[in-house]
């Protein structure tokens, strides 16, 4: 039988207590995370994405796709059955991106949801009006349970409350690193109170750009990024598809000098728009344009909860990055849109300019329903100012040209086009530039693509590649689990 010396015994129990220490010391300093699409990976819509970091599970964003109905249109929560969750980071409150989180916290009812404070103002409105056009397209055999404006109310009150760049640790549950989650929210630069979120644990840095915007607007500045190269870069990708890159004080000279020659020929300009975001930033551009000399002083019509929504722009106008925040949207003149004499009002007679949602102008909109008449006035025009997608009735218009017979819809019938149509790049995306110029700037080891046409994917996909070989670049699968080597 073996005796130690009582030195040795400490010996031995010193060196134990050493590696052991080391050990944990290393399973504390080394991550275990992965990435999950939930929905919108290769698409534009129905955007959720589901980060396993060290045992705490974070959803980003619960989007409905705009294209689709009823329970088509929810991103694949089935998929979350299968992961622990914990916590929903909200980047923005356009509907791709927020519509879905009513159903999300039915069946997960537990999640602890964080947004900024324009987002949480701003999902009041929006959801209130997701509710009342997804509740008429669930039929009584449709699996997707109905909610309440009453619901609605309490679950915004429940948003915790994440400022710009005021770091929250967060952990779950499960979370087995003693090191805590810390969650920044950095100005995404695309709508009011739009965040793009930093992730840090155990050295490891992950970013998600959300709908990103490097260069001003008319109102908002540009997007602010982490200071310091991350590991992981989630990517948004919704303008990658177009190699424009013209500059957008280029094309609002343009903007103005097509009003000039509608109006000159006795004609109005409908503009289609959404209701948060691009109403606000292209109403405030007229007006610039109009101080400035550049177009008339014209009548401009806005209606729906687009002014609701201006004045939360308003309110929240100290708070955040607007160019000037002195100035009030409330303030610009405006005219109400007449629903009830939509086809027949004074724009029809007088030269003026109408923002009409939606910006896709689908079917039972405002947009879509001046687009009818629109389309058949000779010396009038239609003006799009942002993204629309290929499947839409406003792709259609967008494509269209004099002469030509189109059909926008089952109820629209064919029209001869008779109006002009153009295109001016005033999106509130970052360009295909703007977004390597990104990866080259933040250097991380791998690269996520989400948020975008397959064709704009693809081609990311291989600038990438071929400028930055060393990066690992993943167009996730709806439903796949991709781990990610942050050591």
């Amino acid at each position: 039988m073996f005796r130690f010396a009582q030195h040795d015994k400490k010996s031995i129990l010193r060196n134990f207590s050493k590696l052991l220490k080391t050990g944990i010391s290393k399973l504390n300093t080394q991550n275990n995370i992965s990435f999950t699409v939930i929905g919108g990976g290769q698409e534009i819509g129905a955007n959720c994405f589901h980060l396993n970091i060290n045992g705490t599970g974070i959803i980003l964003d619960a989007g409905l796709h705009p294209q689709k109905k009823g329970n088509d249109a929810l991103p694949n929560f089935a998929a979350l059955k299968n992961l622990d969750s914990d916590f929903v980071l909200i980047s923005h409150a356009h509907t791709d991106h927020i519509g879905a989180l009513p159903y999300l916290i039915q069946q997960f009812a537990y999640l602890k949801i964080f947004a900024t404070p324009q987002t949480r103002d701003l999902a009041e409105v929006m959801l209130h009006n997701s509710l009342a056009l997804t509740q008429k397209e669930i039929a009584d055999s449709d699996p997707l349970p109905k909610y309440t404006h009453e619901q609605v109310d309490l679950l915004t009150e429940s948003f915790n409350v994440i400022k710009y760049n005021e770091p929250l640790p967060i952990q779950g549950y499960r979370h087995f690193s003693n090191e805590d989650i810390h969650v920044t929210f950095l100005d995404a630069g695309h709508i009011l109170g739009a965040a793009g979120i930093l992730l840090q644990t155990n050295g490891a840095k992950i970013f998600y750009t959300g709908d990103t915007n490097t260069s001003k607007q008319s109102i908002l500045a540009g997007a602010d990024y982490p200071k310091e190269p991350v590991d992981v870069l989630i990517l948004e990708t919704t303008s990658a598809s177009s190699d424009t890159n013209i500059k957008r004080q280029d094309e609002a000279k343009r903007l103005a000098k097509s009003i000039n020659k509608i109006v000159e020929n006795g004609g109005s300009i409908l503009i289609p728009v959404f209701a948060l975001g691009k109403l606000q930033e292209t109403l405030k551009l007229l007006h610039n344009l109009m101080r400035k000399g550049s177009i008339p002083e014209l009548d401009i019509y806005t209606g729906g909860m687009g002014r609701e929504i201006s004045d939360i722009y308003d309110i929240h106008r100290y708070n955040t990055t607007q160019i000037n925040k002195d100035a009030r949207l409330k303030d610009i003149p405006q005219l109400p849109i007449d629903y009830e004499e939509l086809l027949s009002a004074k724009y029809f007679k007088v030269p003026s300019i109408v923002l009409a949602s939606s910006g896709m102008m689908f079917e039972g909109t405002t947009s879509f329903a001046l687009a009818q008449r629109w389309l058949k006035e000779k010396n009038f025009g239609i003006f799009f100012v942002g993204y629309v997608t290929p499947d839409s009735p406003g792709y259609t218009i967008l494509n269209s040209k004099t002469g030509d017979i189109i059909e926008l819809g089952e109820t629209s019938g064919k029209i001869k086009v008779a109006s002009d149509v153009e295109n001016f790049r005033l999106t509130s995306h970052s360009n295909r530039d703007d977004l390597i110029t990104l990866v080259k700037t933040l250097k991380p080891k791998t690269v996520i693509l989400i948020h975008g046409e397959q064709n704009g994917i693809d081609w990311m996909e291989k600038e990438l590649s071929d400028r930055f070989p060393s990066i690992k670049i993943i167009k996730p699968r709806i439903g796949e689990n991709y781990p990610i080597d942050t050591n």
